[in-house]
């Protein structure tokens, strides 16, 4: 039996013990179907995830794809996110991809991620970030480089007022060592899932300056 074949039996197979049912209108089949995945719209590339006169940002622009107020959305991100349900790796990916061609950004960038706590990747297994960055980097074709490393362990921000935000999350990202000049003039990508208050993203753009980049742009998936 050929490999392509025995991997369809077998897939056969889990659909009949575990049949999948879509996120988005709960047909079985699939997590995503077809219906589903054609469905979801990227928001206009002018969508400012913050008012213009926020002067506090280190970062000089956050890319939103997709509205999170959506159901589909946030069970596509949620389930990734947590359950890593590793088949919703492609469709995420391509709405990363299609954000930054509707972006039109040129190519004279690197890819990199907001990366977890070594605490909480052992806890979980995964690290959702890095696998998205590092499936964009391959889907069209720009260097991922983990930059960063998460050197506090630190409570989710979503569960803490604005000061608490702050204070959580001062110097929790270093550098790793790298070849400075891969970076040096780039624009460096800086991929997340969900921003929530920008604190998050901001602190690991500090970080990312000692490298001497053009300009740091962040793309997260949606915000909340």
């Amino acid at each position: 039996m050929k490999k392509s074949d025995f991997k369809k039996l077998w897939n056969n197979l889990l659909d009949y013990i575990w049949p999948q049912f879509c996120l988005g209108c709960e047909q079985e089949g699939s997590l995503l179907c077809q219906t589903c995945l054609a469905s979801i719209q990227l928001l206009p590339a002018d969508y400012q995830a913050w008012p213009e006169n926020q002067n506090d940002f280190v970062f000089s622009h956050c890319h939103v794809c997709l509205d999170y107020h959506q159901a589909l959305t946030q069970n596509l991100i949620k389930n990734f996110k947590y359950q890593y349900l590793k088949i919703l790796e492609e469709p995420l990916t391509e709405i990363l991809a299609k954000k930054i061609e509707q972006l039109n950004l040129n190519k004279n960038f690197v890819i990199t991620n907001i990366p977890l706590h070594q605490k909480k990747r052992k806890k979980r297994g995964f690290d959702q970030t890095e696998i998205l960055a590092k499936n964009l980097s391959l889907k069209i074709n720009v260097p991922y480089h983990a930059l960063l490393t998460r050197s506090k362990n630190t409570k989710p921000q979503a569960q803490l007022e604005r000061i608490e935000r702050l204070n959580n999350l001062q110097q929790a990202f270093i550098i790793n060592k790298i070849d400075q000049n891969l970076v040096k003039n780039k624009t460096i990508i800086l991929i997340d899932d969900v921003a929530t208050t920008g604190t998050t993203l901001n602190e690991a753009a500090k970080a990312l300056r000692i490298l001497a980049p053009k300009e740091i742009i962040a793309l997260v998936l949606a915000k909340n």
